[in-house]
């Protein structure tokens, strides 16, 4: 159905302030022709009647009995049995009800020997003039009912009658008083994981006043209606009589749900030949939905949605950052690591040759270092086995020794290259002779 489905809900208890109308009803003759019903007796013919008011429900009864009367002919009578006063809204119709019979027969308060059984009528609100102050006919009815004796002493059926007044104080309808209306303030709600959202019931939430009751709140978008947008939804209270006022708010849902991701495995990769950089493809996350739909994914690497390229060799995080199409975000870590195994390149200079000190079995020697000693990511330490320093220059016992050379790099790698230092003895071995003998 369209927005003018209704919701509504009854509020009870209202202010009754001078919205009313009363009805009375009264018996003014009742007749019979019946006789007597049995050889030792008059005929005690009893009419019993009644009203309910219809939706209410409400029952006001009365009786009437002419004890020891035979055709009874028109008796004029004057029995009020119904007075009631309607607050706001009068009934819809007055159901008359009534029947005759005869109880002479079985002894006085006996069961009946002949009764009509109950006879309807529908009187409907409309068929009484309001206001009416002097009591006024509105019908006269008969029912017939099987009896020993009628009148004049003749077997048949015997006829009732019964004729109905009416009087009214007040106009309808009772209430022309507008009802009033406050709604609540507009409602900020959020989405579901489906990015719409069910509306309630906001009747409940109406504030309303009026003299009479109860009243009927409306809702011009049904509860359970999906919006995905911003909903105007109008509030009307309606009194008894159908006098109504309305009011409206708005529902302004938002999307405060953040989108689901999931990054990928971490990168791992070498730096590329002579290179301290490595090429690496990045897949994007496994996961980036939203309830209400993905914007972008981007990457903190170069700010695009692919993060392939080239990296510096160690770990670079990447970060993941997925918005959604309301601007609400969400990140994930990636880590991508390129790892340097490239050995530094040494090339040691040539051998070193010196002659021993003069009267030492040693000599000094300098001792250039590597000619060649470079990395793709940078020399950190060029070390020689002699002294473990980065100069080898020093005295060198007669002989050769054999010199490596360290050369590490920044992320440790090792290489290394031998080099000889040779230390020739040339001086002659002095003598000197004892004196001849």
């Amino acid at each position: 159905m369209k927005n003018n489905f209704l919701i509504a809900f009854l509020l009870l208890g209202a202010n009754y302030i001078g919205a009313q109308v009363t009805v009375e009803f009264r018996i003014s003759s009742v007749s019979s022709d019946i006789g007597d019903m049995d050889p030792v007796g008059d005929s005690d013919p009893r009419w019993s009647f009644s009203i309910t008011d219809v939706p209410f429900s409400s029952t006001q009864s009365s009786s009437h009995q002419l004890i020891n009367t035979n055709c009874p002919g028109a008796v004029a009578i004057t029995n009020t049995f119904y007075s009631q006063v309607y607050n706001c809204s009068p009934p819809s119709q007055f159901d008359f009800t009534w029947s005759g019979d005869e109880t002479d027969g079985a002894g006085f308060g006996g069961a009946p020997t002949t009764n009509t059984g109950p006879q309807v009528v529908n009187i409907p609100i409309g068929a009484l003039v309001f206001p009416q102050a002097a009591f006024t006919t509105i019908g006269t009815y008969s029912a017939t009912s099987v009896g020993m004796v009628g009148c004049p002493g003749v077997a048949g059926n015997i006829t009732w009658n019964i004729t109905l007044q009416y009087r009214t104080v007040g106009t309808l309808p009772p209430d022309q008083t507008i009802p009033t209306i406050s709604c609540p303030l507009d409602q900020n709600v959020s989405f579901s994981s489906s990015c719409d959202y069910s509306l309630l019931d906001y009747t409940g939430l109406a504030v309303v006043t009026d003299n009479c009751a109860p009243l009927l709140v409306s809702q011009s978008v049904p509860a359970g209606t999906l919006i995905t947008s911003n909903q105007l939804v109008t509030l009307t209270v309606t009194d008894p009589t159908g006098n109504s006022v309305n009011c409206a708010f708005n529902i302004l849902p938002t999307d405060t749900q953040v989108p689901a991701v999931t990054c990928s495995g971490a990168v791992n990769t070498t730096a590329s030949a002579g290179l301290c950089t490595g090429n690496a493809v990045v897949p994007g996350p496994t996961v980036a939905t939203d309830n209400c739909g993905v914007s972008t994914i981007l990457n903190s690497f170069n700010g695009t949605a692919s993060a392939n390229g080239t990296y510096p060799v160690g770990t670079t995080v990447v970060t993941w950052t997925v918005t959604d199409v309301n601007g609400n975000t969400n990140t994930c870590l990636q880590t991508v690591t390129v790892s340097d195994t490239q050995a530094p390149a040494v090339t040691c200079s040539g051998a070193v040759n010196l002659t021993a000190s003069a009267g030492l079995c040693t000599g000094n020697a300098v001792v250039p270092g590597p000619t060649v000693a470079t990395d793709n990511c940078g020399v950190s330490t060029i070390l020689n086995s002699f002294n473990g320093t980065a100069s080898a220059n020093g005295t060198y016992p007669v002989g050769t020794t054999v010199v490596t050379w360290t050369v590490t790099d920044v992320n440790g790698n090792t290489n290394t290259c031998l080099q000889n230092v040779t230390v020739t003895d040339t001086e002659l071995p002095t003598i000197t002779c004892n004196a001849p003998i």
